[in-house]
């Protein structure tokens, strides 16, 4: 090889060749001998590919990439020191070629570099030009704001035109704008974003402006300017006092509009003066009648005046949801229309919907999307569809039959908010439905009572009470709220069927607590320590001062019991007068029996008796035919006997079949 090709070896040993481990050897390549001497250049070429095969051993592993420019060259000059002549100029000629490869690649790779460098830079000038365009618009005049306020304005978005506006005020030093007609259309702008307090203070800004104007030209005998300078002054003073209006704050309206020069005013703006002077008292008034029929009153005529006033319309609102008018009070809100209505207004009118009952929740969600990014609008929404997820849950699980799971989810609906009286009686009476399906009937009685109390006209906790109560036998109770819940929803037959069960019931109960024994709920061979545990125990229950809650009906009903269970227990506490209790009952067991007509052996009774009561405790009998019959008549006397018994009486060696037998009181 030339001295070349030997720089070219020397130069050529990479890293690669270190990491594969491998040791340059000019004898390393076996498929080089093997090339024929005679061979043609072209069959040379066309085995040179073996060349670079891996399959020749470690010492002919290709190289990595890094190092595959400059290691084939190497090997091709450590074979050329060995091999036949043919082979050695075809392998110098591949190496001058893989030179100019490699130079070519060179070159590429600089003008790739030079390239991106290029673009770096390029790029680095339109990064600062945009970053000077920014600073610039920053920076920009406040005639530039102006303008692009102005278009703001006009497109409504009054936002963007007062920020637009606030920069302009702050560039105004440049002097391309008069910083009164900044001032000026800004205060257009909070207007129509309903910033009436900041709209006010810019009006007033340019009406002092305008005044030194026209104090200027009335000094200087300019006619011109100073006409111009009243009109501006009037103007921004107008502006002032609508926005003083629609903020309900009438006694600053009347005070803006005394600042107007008389001699500026017009017929149209003295009969407004006049009417929000008359309008001053009236306002006054309708705040110390608020919440009453008066007070309403006063808010209508105001709104009539001033229809555009919020404060008029969200103070009646507030009056009228106060009476649970809430219907109404959505109605009077619901006239501000978006985008003119604010949060607090839309708030107002989701509320209101909301305590008007579950059918108005999805009204109540519709109203509120606009501003559910309000803090206030956003709590509310997730307060009606918390409450309104609970109590969906529990109507499933009860239709379910899963009762105490849905006791559950309806108390929670209930804890979720105790103030919304139309939705707290819904969920009061469908948890008692659930108590009363699990057997807790006093807590089912409980419920339809807060319902009750919520509304006195709600027809189905009556009717759910009732039932309870038909369940722990207190069928007066039950008889009394039938009838409540007949008289609220007339056209309910099943509601008369119940009633006429829960009569019938209450006659047997009567008839039965005419034994002293069933008054106190004990038996006739019952000790006293048990006559005094019971005794307590209802006394207790039925005592006036434990039922001072109730209501009239129900005091006759406890005053009664507990009359009944006091005497029971004066009588079975005495062992005398309970000896002589037990035997009057035998004896009239015994004698209801005997008129119903019992033979015995050959004789037979027979004969019929009428018992009749008076003032002293007496009868008289008399005797006609085989058949008897006994019959009870009212009268003063404490004890009585009543009852009908009719029978046929026994031949000899039978037994006539007796009658009824009769009870006490």
């Amino acid at each position: 090889p030339s001295e070349d090709a030997t720089d070219f070896v020397a130069s050529s040993t990479t890293a690669s060749d270190v990491r594969n481990n491998t040791t340059f050897s000019p004898m390393a390549s076996t498929k080089k001998k093997s090339l024929s001497e005679n061979a043609s250049p072209n069959n040379a070429v066309n085995n040179a590919a073996p060349l670079n095969s891996s399959a020749e051993g470690s010492e002919n592993e290709r190289p990595t990439t890094t190092s595959a420019t400059t290691s084939q060259p190497v090997k091709l000059a450590a074979a050329a020191t060995t091999a036949s002549p043919v082979v050695t100029a075809l392998e110098r000629r591949i190496i001058a070629e893989l030179r100019i490869l490699q130079q070519e690649e060179e070159q590429v790779r600089t003008k790739l570099n030079v390239d991106e460098g290029i673009a770096f830079v390029q790029f680095e000038k339109r990064a600062a030009a945009n970053l000077k365009l920014i600073k610039s618009q920053k920076r920009g005049s406040s005639k530039q704001f102006k303008m692009e306020a102005d278009e703001a304005y006009e497109k409504a978005k009054y936002h963007i035109a007062i920020d637009l506006y606030d920069k302009a005020i702050e560039q105004v030093t440049d002097g391309t704008t008069r910083l009164s007609v900044l001032y000026g259309n800004r205060s257009a702008a909070l207007f129509m974003a309903m910033r009436y307090d900041d709209c006010i203070e810019d009006c007033l800004r340019v009406a002092a402006k305008h005044q030194q104007q026209q104090n200027a030209a009335t000094g200087g005998g300019e006619g011109v300017p100073q006409v111009a300078a009243m009109n501006g002054m009037v103007k921004m003073y107008q502006r002032a006092i609508k926005a003083a209006t629609m903020m309900g704050d009438l006694e600053r309206a009347l005070t803006l509009y005394n600042k107007i020069d008389a001699s500026a005013t017009t017929e149209q703006m003295n009969a407004d003066r006049m009417k929000v002077m008359m309008a001053v008292d009236e306002l006054r008034n309708a705040k110390k009648l608020h919440c009453t029929p008066e007070g309403d009153r006063l808010w209508e005529v105001l709104i009539s005046k001033f229809g555009d006033a919020l404060l008029f319309r969200i103070k009646y609102a507030e009056s009228l949801a106060s009476v649970g008018k809430f219907e109404k009070a959505v109605d009077i809100l619901s006239i501000i229309q978006l985008p003119a209505r604010p949060p607090n207004v839309s708030h107002k009118i989701a509320l209101y919907k909301y305590k008007s009952g579950f059918e108005h929740f999805e009204g109540a969600r519709e109203t509120l999307e606009t501003h559910k990014t309000d803090p206030e609008c956003a709590a509310l929404l997730t307060l009606i569809n918390n409450v309104d997820d609970e109590k969906q849950r529990g109507n499933q699980l009860f239709s379910s039959r899963q009762f105490a799971a849905s006791v559950t989810h309806y108390t929670k609906a209930v804890d979720l908010d105790k103030t919304n009286d139309r939705i707290l009686r819904i969920l009061y009476c469908n948890r008692a439905a659930a108590f009363k399906e699990l057997n807790k009937l006093q807590e089912g009685v409980d419920d339809c009572t807060r319902a009750i109390a919520l509304d006195s006209n709600f027809s189905k906790a009556y009717a759910r009470r009732a039932r309870c109560l038909m369940n722990m036998k207190e069928y007066d109770g039950a008889v009394r709220d039938f009838k409540h819940a007949s008289k609220c929803d007339p056209s309910d037959r099943e509601l008369a069927r119940e009633l006429k069960n829960a009569e019938d019931h209450l006659a047997k109960e009567v008839e039965k607590e005419k034994d002293l024994y069933y008054i106190l709920g004990i038996t006739k061979t019952s000790t006293d320590a048990e006559v005094k545990k019971k005794y307590r125990e209802l006394s207790l229950k039925w005592h006036p001062d434990k039922c001072m809650a109730q209501t009239e009906e129900e005091k006759v009903v406890s005053e009664r019991k507990f009359k009944a269970v006091s005497e029971a227990y004066s009588v079975l506490m005495n062992a005398e007068k309970r000896r002589e209790y037990d035997m009057k009952v035998d004896r009239e067991r015994y004698t209801s029996s005997a008129y119903g007509g019992a033979g015995y052996g050959s004789s037979a009774f027979s004969g019929a008796g009428a018992y009749r009561s008076s003032t002293t405790t007496s009868s008289s009998t008399a005797g006609a035919g085989g058949a008897g019959a006994g019959a009870y008549r009212s009268g003063a006397s404490r004890w009585s006997k009543y009852g009908a018994g009719a029978g046929a009486a026994g031949g000899p060696g039978t037994a006539g079949a007796g009658g009824t037998t009769g009870g006490f009181w």
